[in-house]
């Protein structure tokens, strides 16, 4: 009985195996343009870069997972790799999402849609087999023989509910190849896989093995590298290289930035991973939209500002110390706010926001506001003799000169327009004016109440027109 129940358990065991090892096929694409260098090749990422073989038709594979039209799959030899999806006759059935049409096909690298041919309803079974040169339109074939577009988001591969989306435990980690050689060269691979996982990517040659990792950034003679591949022969990793060219960046050169992103804080930078509580505003009223994308806004100010806010609350702290003048407060102060907000700079840049203008720009301008707010608060509430902090008292205002200003300003404004039998033109007029304001040069009076001592604070001020 025992030995019964053992075979009734392999036998399910053996089942789901082979249930799950599903054998799929390489067959030929005929389209052009968007596809037509990628397909008959298998590649080291998803990223269809770097090309490791050719594929034969017929050739049999064991799909892993999937990665928007791109597919990680298995050779029956064991070598793994990345195709794309028109080489797999598995990807072809297609299910239309939603209510749409099929149109004539426009060219393979148009975007735009040709004449209507028919109406697909959602539900409707297709055969893909390509996509446009700029991969916005699928090819397909309806079950009447009719060939057309439909809009890629549209028509989905019926196998992508089956195949699991791709996942990476060291999605797009950070390395110096010095590290790495040290750390895995002249070593069992078991140290590899458990460092980096299982390879992206897996060739079999004569004498050695190649592992490659696409998704594994290595900074190597001052340049970043997306992925290394390691060789591999006997269970040892024999040596490694860097994959493609290098590119640098000025966020290289800047202090510090490079230890504080080879931390690799965050475990994974897999954006298939990330899930933001904003995922399905777009389907939502406009209102509720305009609502949502406010409070997005307002976040990410208080996000990229948590420096700044930080240095606010230690300088006021300071500024409650008595023995230290306002000068010396006011240079602890700057000093806190140029070096906190230029670490948190740095952070952002390494782990967070990977666009080093816009995180320049947006940091300038919180830096500008960080020193602005240290200056008005120590000048205007921190008594110069006492230095009591919060003790001033308004003592009112007065204009101590001005200086007139006047801008010529100047646009071009539609007039109207003629037609001819072949044109219509455009006629425009210029527009003149003076704009008109006055600078002020201005001082607030201010007295303490702890000790009654008095002194004022000078600033300019504009207001509109010659006053």
């Amino acid at each position: 009985m025992k030995k019964f129940s053992l075979l009734i358990i392999l036998s399910l065991i053996t089942f789901s195996l082979q249930a799950q090892d599903s054998t799929w096929t390489i067959v030929k694409s005929k389209v052009s343009g968007y596809t037509a260098t990628r397909v008959g090749y298998f590649y080291a990422g998803p990223s269809l870069k770097n090309k490791l073989g050719k594929v034969k038709v017929g050739t049999k594979v064991y799909p892993i997972q999937q990665r928007g039209d791109v597919y990680h799959i298995r050779f029956q030899d064991g070598q793994i790799g990345w195709v794309y999806f028109t080489m797999l006759k598995e990807t072809q059935p297609m299910e239309i999402t939603k209510n749409t049409t099929l149109n004539e096909i426009k060219g393979s690298g148009s975007f735009r849609l040709g004449k209507f041919i028919d109406s697909l309803k959602k539900g409707t079974i297709v055969t893909g087999f390509g996509l446009s040169k700029n991969g916005g339109v699928h090819y397909v074939k309806t079950e009447k023989g009719q060939k057309g577009a439909v809009i890629r988001q549209y028509a989905k591969a019926l196998v992508e509910k089956e195949i699991p989306e791709y996942s990476s435990q060291t999605a797009y980690k950070f390395h110096f190849k010095t590290d790495i050689d040290l750390d895995i060269v002249q070593k069992s691979d078991s140290i590899l896989k458990k460092k980096f996982g299982n390879p992206e990517a897996l060739v079999f040659n004569k004498d050695q093995d190649t592992w490659y990792y696409t998704n594994i950034e290595t900074y190597h003679n001052k340049l970043r590298f997306k992925g290394i591949k390691f060789f591999v022969k006997d269970n040892i990793v024999v040596s490694d290289s860097v994959i493609g060219k290098g590119s640098s960046s000025f966020v290289d050169k800047l202090p510090l930035y490079l230890t504080i992103k080879k931390m690799n804080i965050f475990k994974s930078d897999d954006s298939s991973k990330k899930i933001s509580p904003f995922k399905n505003v777009s389907k939502l009223h406009w209102i509720i939209r305009f609502f949502i994308r406010i409070f997005q806004l307002i976040l990410g100010i208080l996000f990229i500002s948590i420096a700044h806010f930080v240095v606010l609350f230690i300088t006021m702290r300071i500024a409650k110390i008595p023995s230290l003048n306002n000068g010396k407060v006011l240079l602890i102060g700057y000093l806190l706010s140029i070096s906190l907000n230029y670490l948190y700079y740095i952070f952002l840049l390494a782990h967070v926001i990977q666009q080093p203008y816009f995180l320049t720009f947006a940091m300038a301008v919180v830096l500008y506001f960080s020193l602005k707010t240290i200056t008005s608060r120590i000048n205007y509430h921190r008594c110069p003799q006492c230095h009591t902090m919060w003790s001033a008292i308004d003592k009112g205002s007065k204009i101590t000169g001005q200086t007139h200003i006047t801008d010529n300003k100047s646009r071009r404004k539609f007039s109207h327009s003629t037609q001819t039998s072949y044109t219509k033109t455009n006629h425009y007029i210029t527009e003149k004016w003076k704009e008109y304001s006055t600078e002020q040069e201005i001082k607030d009076f201010r007295q303490c109440a702890n000790c009654g001592y008095r002194w004022n604070v000078e600033r300019t001020e504009t207001v509109d027109g010659h006053v």
